[in-house]
């Protein structure tokens, strides 16, 4: 057992074995969604989560119109 831990080359797969990249998205540090697929579609589903965190989160403030003054 000299220079490292029994059987751990057993568990760990290297990156780009085929599959599909996975990523877990926290909000507001709590663990939300896990996108999966190719990296055009993780791009899109991210964007879209922030710019509906962004709505959800601030608002859009209606500017109130005061009477003309006659």
């Amino acid at each position: 057992m000299a220079g490292g831990i029994e059987g751990r080359e057993h568990w760990h797969q290297p990156a780009g074995t085929g599959e599909a990249p996975r990523c877990p998205v926290y909000i507001d540090g709590q663990k939300d969604v896990t996108l999966e697929g190719t990296y055009d579609e993780l791009a899109a589903a991210f964007q879209a989560l922030v710019d509906n965190y962004i709505a959800k989160k601030y608002p859009r403030k209606t500017a109130e119109v005061a009477p003309a003054a006659q």
